[in-house]
């Protein structure tokens, strides 16, 4: 039975069963905790899956804290505090912060987790009001402050994975600019066809839009039947991502800053093979290549960039 009735006189009691008004300092700062974890579970919906991961790891250290603080188990802030250290080292240094101040939003999931490291916050303003009541010993305040850190600097890397530094190349996400069409397209596919000819290789090329829509497709006779989704997904994620498929594939290594983003989007080709197609710095459409070697594809990649810049002068 979800309902005791046993709360509506407006108190409640710990796992001591002893009784506490339900404004008490106590339940404020379990109910801080209890609305920190969910904000993380929002975040952890729009993030990565390192992140995501980090973020399941600390909501099952929530329960055990909350338990704790509520009058139940030891939890040992010591050894949790150094865990969470452990991860701002290693968080934070693989993101490039410039020194100025961080204004949220730049993308969902960071956004989220600045919410949480927000409530993360008032959970350790609240702890430190229960310390004065002997709720929560002083040395446990170290958990809260650095708790705070964490969120800090995985809103930062979450950010950092998917808002590109310096980038003056834009997406146009509609079918044409004006300066490419499927005539084109049709045009890079068969170029590409021939060069993969002299190389003794049967492949198949596809071309995208700005929004990562297929515009042409030529599969060479006998190439791979799998080649055919290969070639679409190369294009997309050319686009998606705004660089090769071969610059993602050095990203997305275990430690390296991309690591995992694949898992988000089955579509993802994280090898070489796809390129954005490029116009006067304007990203409109994808090509990818596959059928041959991860040598062979990405040097047919280079060489129809080559051949796109020929068409579009």
């Amino acid at each position: 039975m979800i309902y005791t009735k046993k709360g509506d006189e407006g108190y409640s009691g710990n796992l001591k069963n002893i009784r506490y008004p339900k404004d008490y300092v106590l339940f404020d700062l379990l109910g801080t905790i209890d609305e920190l974890s969910s904000h993380l579970g929002l975040a952890k919906t729009e993030s990565i899956e390192v992140v995501g991961d980090t973020i399941t790891a600390l909501q099952k250290e929530f329960i055990l804290l909350m338990g704790f603080i509520a009058g139940g188990q030891t939890f040992d802030t010591t050894q949790a505090t150094m865990r969470l250290e452990k991860l701002i080292d290693a968080f934070s240094a693989k993101i490039t912060r410039d020194g100025k101040f961080t204004i949220s939003g730049q993308t969902k999931g960071g956004a989220h987790l600045d919410v949480a490291r927000t409530v993360a916050r008032r959970a350790e303003r609240e702890a430190v009001r229960a310390s004065k009541l002997f709720l929560v010993k002083k040395e446990d305040l170290s958990y809260f402050n650095r708790l705070s850190d964490l969120l800090y600097v995985l809103a930062r890397y979450q950010d950092q994975l998917y808002v590109p530094k310096d980038e003056k190349v834009i997406v146009y996400d509609k079918p044409s600019d004006g300066t490419f069409h499927m005539k084109k397209a049709e045009e890079l596919c068969h170029l590409v066809i021939e060069r993969a000819r002299e190389m003794g290789v049967k492949v198949v090329c596809a071309v995208c839009d700005g929004g990562g829509n297929l515009m042409a497709m030529l599969r060479d006779d006998d190439a791979y039947i799998a080649s055919i989704n290969v070639a679409q997904n190369k294009a997309y994620t050319a686009v998606s991502l705004k660089m090769p498929t071969e610059t993602l594939a050095g990203l997305t290594k275990p430690g390296d800053s991309l690591y995992g983003i694949q898992h988000q989007d089955s579509r993802l080709v994280v090898f070489g093979g796809g390129i954005p197609l490029i116009v006067n710095d304007v990203i409109v459409g994808g090509f990818g290549v596959s059928g041959g070697s991860l040598e062979q594809d990405t040097a047919l990649a280079a060489y129809a960039k080559e051949m796109f810049s020929k068409l579009c002068k």
